[in-house]
């Protein structure tokens, strides 16, 4: 009995944690919300604070590609590389629902509709760039619902492609959800 009370504290400090004022978090370092993995396609939410002061929710969706992996008896490691784009949300969690239900609604379109988001890039690690935008399409693969297909531009001359389904954006909608209910305790 005393081992599930001193469980359930644990993990009930943990919630609170973590849910401090975003004003004392340290510019230019992500506060990780949580993500969601499809095949190769990672995307995540965080949150993130310039050396200005100015805030926001980012929506991180990124290609990772394994170049070289290793496995051994006891343990495997591998090399990857990873590319990826940061939509803005929005300052506040309201506005950041708020602009991932108007990228729901983007499945509501008809397939080859384009669109454009507001992101920032990657400068270095997890250091974000100037501000400028992500062109997409609502798309419909062989044997699969649609998708919102992201096309960014990578570091050199390269361009990178990530489909995002819906199952994957509900996910991450659910999870500023249940943060900004965190934040209210």
């Amino acid at each position: 009995m005393k081992r599930i009370i001193f469980t359930l504290a644990l993990a009930f400090a943990t919630l609170i944690a973590p849910a401090q004022n975003r004003q004392n978090v340290p510019a230019g370092m992500r506060m990780e919300i949580g993500s969601v993995e499809d095949n190769d396609d990672v995307c995540s939410v965080f949150f993130y604070k310039d050396d200005d002061g100015t805030v926001g929710y980012y929506l991180s969706i990124g290609y990772q590609l394994d170049l070289f992996e290793f496995i051994g008896e006891e343990s495997s490691s591998s090399i990857s590389h990873y590319d990826e784009t940061c939509i803005y949300l929005g300052s506040t969690l309201e506005e950041a629902i708020g602009e991932v239900d108007a990228i729901l609604a983007l499945f509501d379109k008809e397939v080859g509709t384009e669109f454009e988001l507001p992101c920032r890039k990657l400068v270095g690690v997890e250091r974000l760039g100037d501000r400028t935008t992500v062109k997409g399409t609502v798309v419909k693969r062989f044997l699969q619902a649609k998708r919102l297909c992201f096309l960014f531009a990578t570091r050199g001359d390269h361009s990178a492609q990530v489909d995002l389904p819906k199952p994957s954006l509900r996910s991450i909608r659910g999870m500023l959800q249940f943060e900004q209910r965190r934040q209210r305790w």
